[in-house]
């Protein structure tokens, strides 16, 4: 009788485990989505790219200086675009995003486009 108390919880402990990690995966990917229109040419772009840099007016900055360059003038802009690459480190583009608060950005508008399907 033990015996089978023994394998009963084995099998209780990887049916958890095994629904467990499969929702954690699934928390873990980001949401595909594409954008209905391109942002209007008045608003200021930020784009990170695949390699984690990110550009904003045609210039390339590091953490610092984008926080520097969106205040420049003594206050932000009051609506920016972020274009993320595909291919992007979501974490970093996390980041970015945490930044533009940061620097005062209260309206944010997100540039997506679908991954491109690999064969």
């Amino acid at each position: 009788i033990p015996l089978i108390d023994v394998v009963f919880i084995l099998i209780l402990y990887f049916m958890l485990a095994g629904s467990l990690d499969q929702e954690l995966l699934e928390a873990l990917i980001p949401p595909q989505s594409q954008s209905l229109a391109a942002p209007p040419r008045e608003v200021p772009l930020v784009v990170v790219h695949k390699d984690g840099k990110v550009t904003y007016k045609q210039k390339d900055h590091d953490d610092a200086s984008l926080v520097q360059a969106l205040n420049a003038g003594g206050h932000p802009p009051p609506k920016v675009s972020l274009h993320a690459d595909a291919e992007a480190d979501a974490g970093r583009v996390a980041d970015v995003i945490a930044l533009m608060g940061k620097a005062g950005i209260g309206d944010l508008a997100l540039i997506t486009r679908p991954a491109a399907i690999k064969r």
